[in-house]
């Protein structure tokens, strides 16, 4: 009797084992499938996304990075990544490259802020120099540069305690032009903090000089808020995308060119692309002027 019973369920186990290969082998042809991604709509989604904006001719592991950027809850935030290489990103963890871009967005306002520092160290040398060697002839002028070597100095305990802004999510807004109903191209708009014209303000004697008026020795300073800027490849307009996942060192990317990516002898153009990593099968399409954010 035992044997029977074991024979029987011999025979179950069987069953129960070719339902469950029948169920892996439709799971796996469905895995195989590429998968469609578009940028705006994963923007809605509760999930991050990750995109690079590269920069050069085709997209390679040699292609520099401008800026890393998080998309999620229909909002956007970007950070510099101080050009960083393609590969310098190969197989990190989504965290391990936010983080990474967080340090490297840092950094860059650091070394604007240094480098506005050694700016007015060095102006104010030169017009002190200046004034010693009685070369300025006009009275006028004279005075002009005495107020505006004052201004360096005062200034540059502006520059010193200058504070870093960390980047936040902003709303994100997309424009496509459409064709007879279909998208043809699309245009990601996003912002960031351009640091050169806000330190510009504490560093420019020249312009003191030749605008300085009689009395006049204060220069009103606009905040770091006023230069919240597009970035650059918020003006572009991508016309071509990647129609399937391609390998760059380890990691594959999909995403949207601003030129066609270009092989064999035809010389690429310099362009801008917009990239994210995937882990499966994926093309990139243009967003349609229904989803949320995106207008024609």
């Amino acid at each position: 009797m035992q044997h029977r019973h074991l024979g029987k369920l011999g025979v179950m186990i069987g069953i129960l084992g070719l339902l469950l290969a029948g169920c892996g082998q439709t799971t796996s042809h469905s895995a195989t499938k590429s998968q469609p991604k578009t940028f705006a709509k994963a923007a809605q989604s509760t999930k991050q996304h990750i995109w690079l904006e590269t920069n050069g001719k085709n997209v390679t592991a040699d292609s520099t990075i401008a800026y890393l950027i998080v998309t999620q809850n229909g909002k956007v935030t970007v950070y510099r990544t101080g050009d960083a290489a393609m590969s310098s990103y190969n197989r990190l963890t989504d965290g391990q490259m936010i983080a990474r871009a967080k340090r490297a967005d840092r950094q860059s306002f650091n070394l604007k802020r240094q480098a506005a520092y050694d700016t007015s160290k060095a102006d104010e040398l030169a017009l002190t120099n200046e004034l010693k060697a009685k070369t300025i002839k006009s009275a006028a002028k004279r005075a002009a540069t005495r107020d505006a070597i004052r201004e360096l100095k005062e200034r540059r305990w502006r520059i010193e305690t200058a504070k870093y802004l960390t980047p936040k999510p902003e709303k994100l807004t997309v424009k496509v032009t459409t064709k007879a109903g279909k998208t043809t191209s699309e245009r990601m708009i996003y912002r960031h903090y351009d640091y050169d014209p806000y330190l510009a303000q504490f560093t420019s004697s020249d312009d003191w000089i030749k605008n300085a008026k009689p009395g006049q020795t204060e220069q009103k300073i606009r905040p770091l808020t006023d230069f919240y800027v597009q970035t650059d490849g918020a003006k572009v307009v991508y016309r071509h995308r990647f129609h399937k996942a391609t390998t760059m060192v380890t990691d594959k990317f999909i995403g949207y060119l601003e030129h066609k990516q270009v092989h064999g002898k035809k010389t690429p153009k310099e362009g801008t692309a917009l990239i994210e990593r995937v882990s499966g099968k994926a093309h990139t399409v243009f967003d349609s002027s229904k989803t949320a954010g995106v207008s024609e």
